[in-house]
């Protein structure tokens, strides 16, 4: 489960990610390895 709320890490993030797709990659490497840690 994650630290944030959906509404939480949305306030947090989308400033972020609006014109930044470095953070768009990251997040999505981080999740695709949280699941296949977890698939283990």
């Amino acid at each position: 489960m994650g630290l944030l709320s959906k509404k939480d890490s949305k306030l947090i993030l989308d400033p972020l990610a609006d014109n930044n797709p470095i953070t768009i990659q990251v997040l999505g490497i981080c999740s695709a390895l949280a699941i296949t840690a977890q698939l283990k």
